[in-house]
């Protein structure tokens, strides 16, 4: 996640170093945000909305749209969220990279 001004639009974001890997971008304070934007390769794609939730939801989403893997990082606790708060437990198949071949 990245933090930037309340009234940040989505060309301000851009000028900010952003990753390559999707990303949820807060507007204002951490704890009471007053909106989102989510960028993905270095680029705006969602302008800012105002409700956190349908922001996570987006983030969350986007991996499976576009085909992603988990950031390796943060692999595991992006698994545990979507897989214990969100309630997506595929059969097969991870969005994080596997570790070890054995």
């Amino acid at each position: 996640m990245l933090e930037v001004d309340p009234c940040a639009t989505a060309v301000d974001v851009n000028t900010e170093e952003l990753h390559s890997s999707p990303c949820l971008i807060i507007q204002g304070d951490m704890m009471k945000p007053s909106g989102w934007l989510i960028s993905i390769e270095g680029h705006v794609v969602m302008s800012p909305h105002p409700f956190f939730l349908h922001g996570v939801a987006a983030f969350f989403s986007s991996y499976y749209v576009f085909n992603l893997e988990y950031p390796a990082a943060g692999s595991s606790t992006l698994e545990f969220i979507q897989r214990c708060f969100l309630g997506i437990n595929p059969e097969r198949g991870l969005k994080r990279p596997r570790c070890g071949t054995q």
